[in-house]
């Protein structure tokens, strides 16, 4: 059994990493929107209205369906396919945006789940059908996989790989069923989009960092 002075120093240690850990998000979400404005980023709290991404088929379908619908923003021929592909490959390459910023700039990458990761609600559409803004992304939890200095880090291209993807495929998975089944985009098509989309994001959050590799 622990003697409380053990006890306490444990509890020290905690509080410490998990202030040192929000310190990190937040410089990583501060760089990320002076870099990408227009795919904003909050890792603080997550704003009262934003669903969460792995519940909206179920618990807001008619958030999803105006998701789709602003992929025609300027695109007012695009069909439900393109509607389908457009979205699944803009909300993978934002993710990834945020998870690449984590990782090059602090080595550590939030963990993916259903109770992490939201979206804000969609703009209503202008009278003068004007192009709306993307919606921000909520990436919370401030917990991370891999602590610095962590031996993993050695091997980091296998880690993300093992770690970070089975992670993505639980939480893009209700989405993409649902939309294979509403606008008819297979699901195999929807991953390819996610993988491309994915790596795009890490080229170039290391393109602009000066780190490709």
């Amino acid at each position: 059994m622990r003697s409380p002075a053990g006890k306490q120093q444990l509890d020290n240690n905690s509080q410490s990493q998990t202030s040192s850990t929000r310190q990190r998000i937040f410089r990583v979400a501060a760089w990320h929107n002076e870099q990408f404005a227009s795919m904003p980023l909050i890792t603080d709290l997550r704003p009262k209205g934003w669903q969460f991404l792995a519940e909206l088929p179920l618990a807001q379908p008619e958030q999803l369906e105006a998701l789709l619908a602003l992929q025609t923003d300027g695109l007012p021929d695009l069909d439900r396919r393109g509607q389908s592909a457009f979205l699944i490959a803009r909300l993978s390459y934002h993710l990834a945006l945020a998870l690449a910023a984590s990782w090059l700039q602090e080595r550590c990458a939030p963990r993916l789940h259903a109770k992490n990761v939201a979206l804000q609600p969609v703009e209503p559409a202008s009278a003068n059908g004007s192009r709306r803004r993307w919606p921000g992304l909520y990436l919370g939890d401030a917990e991370v996989d891999l602590p610095p200095g962590d031996q993993r880090a050695e091997n980091a291209n296998g880690w993300l790989g093992e770690t970070l993807g089975p992670q993505a495929e639980h939480l893009f998975e209700a989405l993409i069923d649902h939309l294979a089944e509403v606008t008819r985009l297979s699901r195999a098509a929807q991953w390819r989009l996610v993988g491309d989309s994915v790596a795009m994001g890490f080229l170039e959050v290391g393109r602009i960092l000066g780190r490709l590799e």
